[in-house]
């Protein structure tokens, strides 16, 4: 009886502590906010040199649903049962948990958004669709990692099939989401609604559940996705909001001198984080705009790319531009960049084109490691060199975190390099020496063994301290089955 009287009291108190909450899911605590859905819009970078050859893009990822046949942000319904959490020994609905089990779920398990994420991360409601999503800016994640991610939850047999319902990602680049969303949000504002879109972005399809209507936005390849229209009615719904949300979380790469002078001038250098030197000026601007503009890129303290291409072919054309620079001295230019580089630096690329003065040596290199001692990621042309300016064991000695050195002589140009211009033998010592207990990616893209002098001997030293990975392509070496042997050996795992 008195067991009995317990168990009793104890429903009491559950039930009780059931009632205290809110009785429905909504945003801010606020009833007139209701959610239905809940997740995330995962935004990421690819890199300009991405393998698949379709250049740098900020990108939407967007998952296949099999069961409704058409694409969606990894979310999904509330669930009373599921999306609960105790406040102030209160039980509530929460529609942040949701959120966390959709994006959990629907990713595979790759990305978990904590409660400590879900406090700092923007948030977009729409109130038409009662959707609630995160959004997500992270240039860690991949279509690849998702795809490999929800394969298998897919196969794997002790997960529910709420865990089942991806099937791939894809990446559609934000310009073309933004315009489709400028389109719905045109026809919302002209009266229209969900069940008659304009034809412009409608398609005569509908989902396989739930007869929603679809929409068109092409993916990074110009293949035509039908996306959910809902989802892309969130962000129409709430387009002003959006934008300024992206604005803020999406880091700016700046690829002329005009453009960083701008934003700087309009105040927004903090969100500046990669700076591309380009190929060639954008209009009538004058190259060397850049050096022009060096204090400007001194004041992007949270920089953390910077990539110098061939302004060494257009220096030689627009020398007049900076007529006190002699055009014989040109490592004036890289030396001022190295001298106004942020010290928040990460990742340092240098090219150039062939047949033209040289810029690189011992003394630049050395300029960049001291003044951004955290730079991990470090890649040179070989065609940066010549028997007067060589890299040699001093060059990589202040590089004291690196772990990814590409080393390259710029194959796609189809030329070799003259004999006397060579990596020396003992920089790759000093590599071994210098970096071991860092190095984790060596990457040698089409060397040369005549020209870089480089022997077995030269390769293993670098392979046993290269955990991760150290590839070769069209590398032009002695028998290579030694090196591969000696890594496996040292490295416990195969090439």
């Amino acid at each position: 009886m008195k067991r009995s009287l317990l168990l009793v009291l104890s429903l009491v108190s559950f039930t009780s502590l059931c009632l205290a909450g809110f009785n429905d899911f909504d945003f801010e605590d606020n009833p007139s906010q209701p959610v239905g859905r809940a997740g995330a819009f995962l935004l990421t970078r690819y890199a300009y040199n991405h393998t698949d050859g379709h250049g740098e893009q900020v990108c939407l990822l967007m998952g296949h649903d099999k069961n409704f046949n058409s694409y969606a942000p990894p979310s999904g319904h509330t669930e009373r049962a599921k999306d609960t959490e105790i406040r102030n020994s209160k039980i509530y609905y929460s529609s942040f948990k949701a959120l966390q089990r959709e994006v959990l779920e629907e990713t595979g398990g790759l990305i978990h958004l904590s409660d400590q994420d879900l406090q700092t991360a923007p948030m977009l409601y729409s109130s038409k669709f009662k959707n609630l999503l995160a959004v997500v800016y992270d240039e860690n994640i991949s279509c690849d990692a998702l795809n490999k991610s929800v394969q298998v939850s897919l196969n794997d047999p002790n997960k529910d099939n709420s865990w089942k319902e991806m099937d791939s990602y894809s990446a559609l680049p934000l310009d073309n989401v933004l315009c489709a969303a400028q389109i719905m949000k045109d026809h919302f504002d002209a009266g229209g609604n969900i069940d008659n879109l304009p034809n412009a972005i409608l398609s005569p399809r509908k989902s396989a559940l739930g007869n929603t209507p679809l929409v068109y936005v092409k993916d990074r390849t110009g293949k035509s996705l039908e996306l959910c229209a809902y989802y892309l009615g969130t962000i129409a719904d709430a387009l002003p909001k959006f934008r300024t949300i992206i604005e803020k979380i999406v880091p700016l790469t700046v690829q002329s001198g005009e453009e960083l002078h701008r934003i700087i001038r309009n105040g927004q250098a903090q969100r500046i984080k990669r700076v591309v030197v380009p190929y060639l000026p954008k209009g009538n601007e004058p190259f060397f705009s850049f050096y022009n503009y060096s204090n400007d890129i001194a004041q992007c303290t949270n920089l953390k790319t910077l990539i110098i291409n061939n302004i060494f072919r257009l220096y030689a054309a627009n020398v007049n531009v900076l007529p006190n620079i002699d055009a014989k001295k040109n490592t004036t230019i890289i030396n001022e960049i190295a001298r106004i580089c942020p010290s928040n630096l990460t990742e340092l690329e240098i090219k150039r084109c062939p047949n033209t003065p040289t810029c690189m040596s011992d003394e630049n290199l050395n300029t960049f490691a001291r003044r951004a001692p955290g730079i991990t990621h470090l890649a040179i042309d070989a065609q940066c060199l010549t028997s007067n300016n060589k890299i040699t064991d001093e060059a990589f000695v202040n590089f004291h975190n690196l772990k990814s050195l590409i080393l390259t002589d710029g194959p796609s140009l189809g030329t070799a390099l003259p004999a006397s211009i060579k990596l020396e033998r003992r920089s790759f010592h000093a590599i071994e020496r210098d970096l071991r207990n860092s190095l984790s990616t060596v990457f040698y893209y089409h060397l040369n063994r005549g020209v870089t002098q480089l022997q077995e001997v030269d390769m293993v030293c670098l392979l046993k301290h290269a955990i991760d990975l150290v590839y070769f392509e069209e590398c032009i070496l002695p028998d290579t089955t030694p090196i591969i042997r000696s890594w496996e050996i040292v490295n416990g795992k195969k090439w």
